[in-house]
């Protein structure tokens, strides 16, 4: 079975941010400049809500990003804290000569390299990919007057958005591939294991338990700002709202990212060891 606790995966997200919340900032800083650099830019740039550019101007935050989300996973499932203490955190068989060693700490240094190289390039075009597909869906609303006067009957309706809503939930496992590539694991060989329909559920279960409280956050932020600085009209938000906002998403969407992926990575972790088990409540 390819489930796994997500309830104890989230919780393991959660003690490890705040744990190593001084590593954290510390390899967060270029990160985080970036891609408040990134959000501040959507919110000055004004793109005629054409949704599509706005993956685009962000695609420098999601290569950083990626970087530090490649680096705490390792470290995380791996223990490897940077590359300073990296052959460290690995074990070097006992009795091995020098050229052994050296042959040793090579392999080590190629698994790392390429683990964070491919973890980066697949973690750049889900994000990407995450961000045409929203783009696509928020220009492309359906208003009254078009669902007036399409053909399509309530029981088509039905049917295409359950079959819409099956294959989203199936594809969820996509959004998650960079955390076995960060690991050096085998793709093909993790799709494997989670080849059921079910597996979707305990990844979705993490997700939501890594989004929602951080949303909550947000939307309470986002009133304190509002009732704080408030626009000149009713429905033109001040700039120092926008600039504030951009500023807390920026954190608030970093904090997401770091405790679902470091959960994921647990939970995907116990289905490789065997100490997998599913949730209770599924």
């Amino acid at each position: 079975m390819a489930n796994f606790d997500f309830v104890e995966s989230a919780s393991k997200g959660y003690k490890f941010l705040w744990d190593e919340r001084i590593l954290i900032l510390r390899l967060a800083t270029i990160p985080f400049a970036i891609k408040l650099a990134s959000f501040i830019g959507v919110t000055c740039i004004d793109f005629n809500e054409n949704y599509l550019r706005h993956g685009l101007f962000l695609l420098p935050s999601y290569f950083v990003e990626g970087w530090l989300i490649m680096q705490l996973i390792r470290f995380a499932i791996l223990g490897e804290r940077g590359q300073a203490n990296f052959i460290k955190a690995n074990f070097i068989k006992a009795n091995s000569t020098k050229d052994e060693i050296n042959n040793q700490n090579d392999e080590l240094f190629q698994a790392r390299r390429r683990g964070i190289l491919a973890g980066i390039i697949i973690y750049v075009i889900s994000k990407l990919l995450l961000s045409f597909f929203s783009a696509l869906i928020l220009m492309n609303v359906p208003t009254q007057e078009t669902v007036a006067s399409s053909n399509i009957t309530d029981t088509q309706s039905f049917i295409i958005g359950t079959a819409m809503l099956l294959v989203m939930i199936w594809g969820f496992r996509f959004v998650w591939l960079y955390i076995p590539a960060a690991l050096d694991y085998s793709v093909i060989n993790f799709l494997h294991r989670i080849k059921s329909f079910t597996s979707s559920f305990s990844m979705i279960g993490l997700w939501l338990l890594s989004f929602v409280p951080i949303m909550l956050l947000l939307l309470t932020f986002s009133k304190i700002l509002a009732t704080t600085f408030p626009g000149v009209e009713e429905d033109i938000a001040s700039v120092t709202y926008r600039y504030g906002m951009a500023v807390v998403q920026g954190v608030l969407d970093l904090v997401i990212a770091i405790v679902s992926s470091i959960g994921m990575a647990y939970g995907i972790q116990s289905i490789y060891n065997g100490t997998n088990k599913p949730t209770a409540i599924l």
